[in-house]
């Protein structure tokens, strides 16, 4: 097998100029024969060194050169076929990509905002709202106003007077609304007065209010949201419990006569008596219980309404 030789060796290259130094020096000056003979055995000696590396390095050499036929040969037993390889890899299923469904995050539910201000109808004709409620419930500002239509006066009153007697005697002729309409249309006329629909409904809604039912406080009692409504004298204001909360309204009652004309309804619709001699009055209309005292001198009559049946 022909020597492995090695196109670039720079350690070899380094010790022959290491040598061919040392021997210059030696040669610039005359030496002794100890000298010489020293200089002889430092060439020896690396001489000796280089043939012992070299043949450790040719030796190693032709060692993996034998051993790489078979390292070879075995590698290429170990070669596994490439239709083996795809015979032994697992056939892996992957699933079809499609638009991914909508995750459904579970949030936290907000606690429902308290409204401090609310409106809506109470009286409802068929064209509009007659009667509505508009309440406040901010801090220091809590108000219930009740918003009714705006009519003038003059006209309420002279269609009362046009109908005469008759609404005294009974209240339910004001159902009949071809007779009502003539009445309203008539009063309109004398105070000039633009007659309509809208109009006609407005001044209905005030005689079936003091007539057919009960007056300022009738639409709160239509109020589902009011449990309780309380009047303690004239010239006050009305106070309601509104979702327990107890605020103010803007009904005031102006007169004795206009408070006891609303208890006096509500004795004769249960068969009691209420006046000065029998001044307390304990009974339930339209799903509300009534607590009233009936007033004497210079203290009003009063009154409470509990709703006991929402």
């Amino acid at each position: 097998m022909e020597e492995i030789k090695f196109l670039n060796n720079n350690l070899e290259e380094e010790r022959q100029e290491s040598i061919k130094e040392l021997l210059r020096l030696l040669e610039e000056k005359p030496v002794s024969n100890e000298v010489f003979a020293t200089r002889r055995f430092m060439i020896s000696v690396m001489y000796a060194v280089k043939s012992i590396k070299e043949r450790k390095t040719r030796e190693e050499q032709i060692r993996q050169a034998r051993l790489m036929p078979k390292i070879l040969k075995k590698t290429e037993q170990n070669v596994i076929p490439e239709a083996a390889v795809e015979e032994a890899m697992p056939v892996l299923e992957i699933p079809e990509i499609g638009i991914p469904e909508p995750i459904e995050l579970e949030v936290e539910e907000k606690p429902a905002e308290i409204k401090t201000k609310q409106e809506y109808g109470l009286i409802m004709s068929l064209n509009q709202t007659l009667a509505k409620a508009v309440v406040d419930l901010e801090i220091g500002k809590q108000k219930y106003q009740l918003i009714e239509p705006n009519i003038d006066s003059r006209v309420l009153l002279k269609t009362i007077d046009i109908l005469g007697g008759k609404i005294k005697k009974d209240a339910s002729i004001l159902k009949n609304d071809k007779l009502l309409m003539k009445a309203v249309e008539k009063a309109c006329k004398k105070y000039k007065i633009e007659f309509n629909n809208n109009y006609f409904e407005n001044v209905k809604y005030y005689l079936y209010r003091d007539y057919l039912y009960f007056g300022r406080i009738d639409p709160l009692m239509w109020d589902k949201n009011i449990s309780k409504i309380v009047c303690d004298g004239i010239n006050r204001a009305v106070i309601v419990l509104f979702n327990n909360k107890k605020i103010e309204t803007n009904i005031v009652f102006n007169s004795c006569e206009e408070v006891n004309n609303l208890l006096f309804k509500f004795a004769k619709l249960s068969n009691k008596v209420f006046n000065a001699a029998s001044p307390i009055l304990d009974t339930v209309i339209n799903n509300f219980r009534v607590e009233a005292t009936f007033g004497l001198e210079e203290i009003s009559s009063r009154f409470s309404m509990t709703r006991v049946n929402k």
